[in-house]
């Protein structure tokens, strides 16, 4: 009787065991879509930093309640798309500060030369919102800080009455907290995701297969049932790319970029190339990681990495990935 009950103590342990090894997979590989990871920190931070604004607003003068419509909308673009055109905190609190300040000095020049009349509440002069847009959409185009949010700050400050300094002030600090959250996060978090979602790529148990050829498929079976012969074994598919790849697709980024806003920002043009190239590659490798999980069912992660070296070099001892899906 003790056995029985011994064997059924164990058998549910390791069940249980397993269930939670598959549910932690299926986070991860969950996670390790671009696209959901980063609308889940879209969801995730644009809320807190909007919560940390309104705590501010509340406990200080200097931030008013009008920033909240650009900064959450800046806010959103930054961590939904970290490798857009607009992803640049440079641009993000420059466009927004320039919106503000160009819809401050209109409103100035409105009510000293334009209208003697001192207009109702919440009543904005026709002129001085068409003449609040067109000077921000000059000013962030020659300063290449062309920011969506940028017009909304101008037109906001039209409406702020005697708090127009206030409005200012508040824009520039609240989009300066948002652009430090938005650089760590992107440094510290979303560029190193991989010591985060693939920690245990590290162990004995895993094994590396670095694709290459147009037939892998052979191969990457052989290394499944080499995993699966260990208890926790895993295949993690690496895919490297060439350092004459990456420059050959930033080449053709900067001359889509140079041909459609003329303005070049190389920080840009650099991670929008690695997300195109890390995206056409997590394709290939997600029809192996199919391969693999439905005909040996064992864990299987997907990475890719910049090539450091020679092919051999590189299969022993792997370089630090630059992105991982």
């Amino acid at each position: 009787m003790r056995n029985r009950l011994s064997w059924w103590y164990r058998s549910a342990r390791d069940r249980l065991r397993e269930f939670e090894r598959r549910e932690i997979r299926a986070v991860r590989h969950w996670l390790a879509d671009p696209e959901h990871l980063l609308h889940l920190s879209a969801l995730v931070f644009v809320p807190l930093l909007v919560g940390g604004v309104t705590w501010l607003a509340n406990v200080s003068p200097v931030v008013s309640f009008l920033v909240y419509p650009p900064l959450a909308a800046g806010a959103y673009t930054l961590f939904s798309n970290p490798g857009g055109r607009y992803a640049s905190p440079r641009r993000f609190v420059g466009g927004i500060s320039a919106g503000a300040i160009c819809g401050w000095l209109v409103l100035a020049l409105t009510g000293e030369y334009w209208t003697a009349a001192t207009l109702g509440e919440l009543r904005v002069n026709a002129g001085a919102a068409a003449l609040g847009i067109f000077l921000t959409g000059v000013v962030t185009w020659a300063l290449s800080i062309e920011e969506p949010s940028a017009f909304s700050s101008a037109l906001l400050v039209l409406v702020t009455g005697s708090e127009q300094l206030t409005y200012v002030g508040g824009i520039i600090v609240s989009s300066l907290i948002v652009a430090g959250v938005f650089v760590l996060w992107r440094r510290h978090f979303y560029e190193e995701r991989a010591r985060y979602l693939f920690q245990s790529t590290h162990g004995d148990d895993q094994v590396l297969v670095p694709i290459r050829g147009d037939d892998p498929e052979s191969l990457v079976l052989f290394a499944a049932r080499l995993a699966a012969a260990h208890e926790v074994g895993k295949v993690v598919l690496m895919q490297t790319v060439s350092p004459e790849t990456i420059a050959e697709t930033e080449s053709k980024v900067e001359a889509e970029v140079a041909a459609t806003t003329g303005g070049v920002d190389d920080e840009a043009v650099t991670r929008t190339a690695e997300a195109q190239i890390t995206d056409r590659l997590r394709r290939r490798l997600e029809r192996l990681q199919e391969l693999v999980v439905s005909t040996v069912d064992v864990p299987c992660e997907l990475a890719v990495v910049a090539e450091d070296g020679s092919a051999g070099r590189t299969t022993s001892t792997p370089p630090k990935p630059r992105a991982v899906i």
